[in-house]
């Protein structure tokens, strides 16, 4: 009877909690408050070494998919640096210094952020015209990070291109460089020819990326 009895204890005992789970309010995921994820980086274009220049200036900007939105509208995505000089008789480094920094909003890592980089020099007239192009992504862990960036030149498609530059002392330029350089559009139909390096430091910062499911 004792036996019965304590059963029917251990029963009423789970059916109360059966009762109290099934009066509980479910929570339905897509009601959540949604949150972005934030992306935060800072740095700075240190210098360049290149095989045959020693006045070169440094330009970039930062390329980024339609899902990265910055976070302030004034955010200046683009800068040069000044004419700088290499007077070192051991190392042909040019320093740049050129500092950047932006802060993005995102829903999706698709269309990452890319520092595109050109460097110009000066030409016999004394203008300023392309050296050379590079690019890299920012880096996808947080923490302080640098990158070496290959610097490239285009070469002529044609022979007769290849004479007008050579008559006219122009080099050989792509009309819109973000578009070939970040997101690649027709950069398989170009040649190009390396030139040089570029160093370049980055500490990075991320929000919210964990919560979403990205590490």
């Amino acid at each position: 009877m004792q036996q019965i009895n304590k059963q029917s204890g251990i029963g009423g005992f789970q059916s109360d909690l059966m009762k109290q789970y099934q009066s509980q309010e479910r929570v339905d995921p897509s009601s959540m408050p949604y949150q972005k994820m934030y992306l935060s980086f800072s740095g700075s274009i240190e210098s360049g070494e290149f095989d045959s220049e020693d006045t070169l200036m440094c330009q970039y900007e930062i390329a980024h998919g339609n899902s990265f939105n910055p976070v302030d509208n004034n955010q200046i995505l683009e800068g040069k640096s000044q004419f700088s000089v290499s007077n070192s008789l051991y190392t042909r480094d040019i320093v740049f210094n050129l500092p950047f920094e932006a802060t993005f909003s995102t829903d999706t890592p698709f269309g990452w952020p890319q520092l595109v980089i050109s460097v110009f020099g000066k030409n016999f007239f004394g203008l300023s015209e392309v050296r050379g192009y590079g690019s890299v992504h920012i880096p996808t862990q947080p923490g302080y990070h640098e990158r070496i960036v290959r610097v490239y030149k285009p070469l002529a498609t044609s022979k007769i291109s290849e004479i007008f530059s050579f008559f006219s002392k122009q080099e050989i330029k792509y009309h819109d460089a973000k578009k070939v350089i970040a997101y690649g559009e027709g950069r398989e139909v170009t040649r190009v020819k390396s030139v040089g390096t570029i160093k370049v430091k980055f500490n990075v910062m991320k929000r919210n990326f964990k919560r979403e499911g990205y590490s």
